[in-house]
């Protein structure tokens, strides 16, 4: 599956995204792999019927924030400009424990879609709204064994900023990247 000469844009999760997130928590689950790192199958997991929970959740400021854990992350759909195909997720985070661990963003791209690109726009559109958001300092962590990830994430100006304890590696963003 290719798509040409669209226009992808960021936006905030909704009701009306419901059919489009099924489609590609779908498309995963019949390729066998996780949607790691962007907040949406750790919520919905395999229950359709618990989007709507998760939206009321997403928009529900303080969340999660007594722990620590989801307090100030923000998950994003990667869509076509009509807000018909949901392409790709981030999650954005801010000011929290989980930022230590998983860095600032962790990002998916539907399976079918990989190979073309979209990958780095959905990375290019995730710093513009970490830089948005006023981070000067942007980090993501992967596993040494995702090689495209690597390559997205360096071809946006990432570098490796260290190997965590659990053999992850932390790309850093900004501030020269020292």
């Amino acid at each position: 599956m290719k798509l040409d000469n669209e226009a992808y844009v960021l936006v905030m999760p909704s009701m009306k995204h419901k059919q489009a997130a099924i489609e590609y928590i779908s498309e995963f689950a019949r390729a066998g792999e996780l949607i790691d790192g962007t907040g949406l199958e750790a919520d919905i997991g395999e229950s359709f019927d618990a989007y709507g929970e998760w939206i009321s959740r997403f928009y529900s400021s303080d969340e999660g924030a007594a722990d620590g854990k989801v307090g100030g992350s923000f998950t994003y759909f990667f869509m076509d400009e009509n807000e018909r195909r949901l392409i790709g997720t981030v999650n954005i985070r801010q000011g929290n424990k989980i930022e230590e661990e998983f860095g600032n963003i962790g990002y998916a791209i539907r399976p079918l879609l990989r190979g073309q690109g979209l990958g780095k726009q959905l990375v290019e559109s995730a710093v513009a709204m970490c830089e948005f958001m006023g981070l000067e300092v942007i980090t993501a962590v992967i596993n040494p064994e995702n090689y495209p990830s690597k390559r997205i994430l360096e071809s946006c100006g990432f570098l490796v900023n260290g190997i965590l304890s659990n053999g992850n590696v932390m790309y850093r963003r900004g501030e020269n990247n020292a």
